[in-house]
């Protein structure tokens, strides 16, 4: 956790900028978190969350409004569809777990969230060495449950028991009490990854549509 003086040296912003940006939505209200100090209670932040999205609206503030930046950010799922090509277009996701999931589903287009969860599933697949049948099997037993998520604030945990890998998604904010057999390996916020990849991809791939505004200096055309 960083402290909110040590984030304001850091990254040069002012406390009046950090909670405008606060209140017009661009940094989440959970992320302010208070914590008892020697001189009565800090503010402090998640280190790597709070600096990646600062960084992000320090270099685009001036090309969007803060109100569609903060559309840009926020947690929502676009109803945007990705093709195969597209996603090829995307460094970050292993293309055979793209022909995996596009086999589970049947299909090959793919929706904003499954982007998200291809994002997820290839960092899990580099980082516990799975084999692409494994993230194919984690992918057909989560199948129904990403049908029903409704928003990128969710948290992808995989588990393993018995030599079986399994997977959960859940509110972030909900504390899940795991069977003591089960060994939790890996979990990431699908939020965090949302904001990365909406910011490095937001001139090659469509996130929002209709609802982002052209940047500024193209709309003062």
């Amino acid at each position: 956790m960083i402290s909110k003086k040590e984030l304001l040296e850091l990254t040069g912003i002012s406390y009046g900028q950090l909670y405008r940006w606060k209140r017009d939505g661009l940094i989440p209200e959970e992320w302010f978190v208070k914590r008892p100090s020697f001189t009565g209670q800090e503010t402090f932040f998640p280190t790597e969350k709070i600096l990646s999205r600062v960084r992000a609206i320090q270099q685009l503030k001036d090309q969007y409004p803060l109100r569609d930046l903060a559309r840009l950010l926020a947690p929502s799922l676009s109803d945007l569809i990705y093709s195969v090509p597209m996603l090829g277009a995307v460094a970050e996701i292993d293309p055979e777990l793209t022909e995996a999931l596009g086999k589970v589903l049947g299909r090959r287009s793919f929706t904003f969230l499954e982007l998200l969860m291809l994002l997820a599933m290839t960092t899990a697949k580099r980082s516990l060495l799975l084999r692409n049948e494994e993230v194919e099997s984690l992918f057909g037993g989560l199948r129904d449950a990403m049908r029903r998520v409704s928003d990128a604030q969710t948290l992808l945990i995989l588990l393993r028991c018995g030599g079986q890998y399994y997977g959960v998604l859940t509110d972030p904010n909900i504390e899940v009490r795991f069977d003591s057999r089960m060994l939790r390996l890996f979990q990431v916020n699908l939020d965090d990854l949302s904001a990365e990849i909406k910011v490095k991809y937001r001139d090659t791939l469509p996130f929002l549509g209709e609802i982002m505004a052209e940047p500024a200096d193209k709309a003062a055309d």
